[in-house]
């Protein structure tokens, strides 16, 4: 593979080559100009300086200009992060452990994809290992972990260096569910409000604020070896997921009307305080997809988990899923078992922080990922 180089490309040929090969695999159901139109609303998105997607081919040497020489490709970019660091400090009471949370860069690993003339010959593995490298030695800006999910089980990725973290899901069918009856003592009535894309940045901030305290009560309580980390819920990311279902819906589904609510929240009052749920439609599979959850109690949740049932009704969608909701939750609130994501796995890459396991060059320290839902994937 000496012969093989790994390139950013910014040749609009060479784009156009990625997504038409990507297309038989991601997009089988779009003609060749829908899934290019598909394809540019995703890099045409406005993620702000330093933040755009790249698109990484590999080629024989020399050869990065040609459509024809892609070997295989994968598309990434850049997501914030948190992730704990454990302090030692000593008092009174002997040593203590403390917690810090840093800010930290994640790369987003998605869309790997071989042509099917090339597979069979370590085409993906060797890409994925040159980009590895790449994030590895990256120190402007410094980059502390990569995510991505996995169609292909564990093995493949997790050989080179890739983790499996537990992805939950509840998948609530929309004709026949029906939600238990809660105690009176839990059971309240509540208000609901509306919410709309010009409501993002108050949330997405707000959330923020909160997921960075959360983390730390959360790292504090994991075993000490354990790091805890967080990709955060980006106001951009949320417009992208929107932006896409607008185009399945209009142009695949050719639904006419467009949608404005992107999710409700609770009104009541304090108690109500953070208490919603953002969504999209994820139309090659009819399911409303909730992107975000924040909720207090099990009658609160249930609630918001209602009203997206009613928004899938309306739009003629199968399902609702909602992603690493906590099980006993899910339990009361729906009366069904959450169940665990096999057919996209989560995976986690860490790059400088423990002991190196000689055989992938990735730290050995585990780590936790929480908040680990919809908004993530988009």
């Amino acid at each position: 593979m000496q012969d093989l180089e790994l390139i950013r490309t910014t040749n609009p040929k060479v784009i156009r080559q990625v997504w038409l090969n990507n297309r038989s695999f991601f997009g089988p159901k779009m003609s060749d100009e829908l899934w290019l139109e598909n394809s540019a609303l995703r890099m045409d998105q406005d993620y702000g300086l330093g933040k755009e997607f790249k698109i990484w081919i590999l080629v024989p040497k020399g050869e990065g200009d040609d459509p024809k020489a892609i070997l295989s490709a994968v598309h990434t970019y850049d997501r914030p992060g948190l992730i704990s660091r454990s302090l030692v400090e000593s008092g009174h009471a002997g040593t203590q452990r403390d917690v810090e949370v840093d800010d930290i860069l994640v790369a987003y690993v998605l869309l790997v994809f071989t042509p099917v003339e090339h597979r069979k010959r370590g085409y993906a593995k060797t890409l994925l290992r040159m980009l590895w490298g790449k994030f590895n030695s990256q120190t402007e800006p410094l980059v502390e972990l990569t995510f991505l999910y996995s169609a292909l089980g564990t093995d493949f990725y997790e050989s080179l260096g890739w983790h499996a973290v537990r992805s939950k899901e509840l998948v609530l069918p929309v004709t026949c569910h029906v939600f238990p009856k809660l105690a009176k003592r839990t059971a309240r009535d509540h208000s609901l409000e509306d919410l709309t894309e010009s409501h993002l940045q108050v949330i997405t901030d707000k959330d923020i604020r909160l997921l960075r305290a959360e983390l730390k009560l959360r790292a504090i309580a994991a075993p000490q070896n354990t790091r805890v980390a967080a990709i955060l819920p980006e106001e951009r990311c949320f417009h992208r997921a929107l932006a896409k279902a607008r185009f399945t819906l209009s142009k695949v589904a050719r639904i006419a009307r467009p949608f404005r609510r992107i999710g409700v929240r609770l009104n009541n009052g304090p108690e109500d305080e953070d208490a919603y749920v953002l969504w999209t439609f994820i139309e090659g599979s009819r399911q409303l997809l909730i992107l975000r959850a924040r909720y207090r109690t099990v009658d609160q949740i249930q609630c918001l988990l209602k009203e997206a049932m009613s928004e899938a009704r309306e739009w003629n969608m199968r399902t609702v899923a909602i992603w690493d909701m906590n099980d006993c939750d899910a339990l009361a609130a729906t009366g069904i078992l959450n169940q665990d994501r096999v057919n996209s796995w989560s995976c986690v890459g860490q790059f400088r922080h423990g002991p190196v396991d000689p055989g992938t060059g990735s730290p050995r320290v585990p780590v936790e990922l929480m908040a680990n839902e919809g908004f993530v994937w988009t």
